[in-house]
């Protein structure tokens, strides 16, 4: 598996960063971050509002 062999290393260290990701209803792509320590880092509310520059 690509994840495991080239960026598994990567991933512990630095966390994946996302938008929107979907699992599939089996949650086999959610088990292995899991299994694998993966963080996934949560990505804030995207609202008009908390735009720094166009509320400054």
């Amino acid at each position: 598996m690509l994840l495991r062999t080239a960026l598994l290393a990567t991933l512990e260290d630095q966390g994946l960063q996302h938008d929107e990701i979907v699992f599939a209803q089996d949650n086999k792509a959610k088990k292995w971050f899991d299994n694998n320590r993966v963080r996934l880092l949560p990505w804030p509310v995207q609202s008009p509002y908390m735009n720094i520059i166009e509320n400054a």
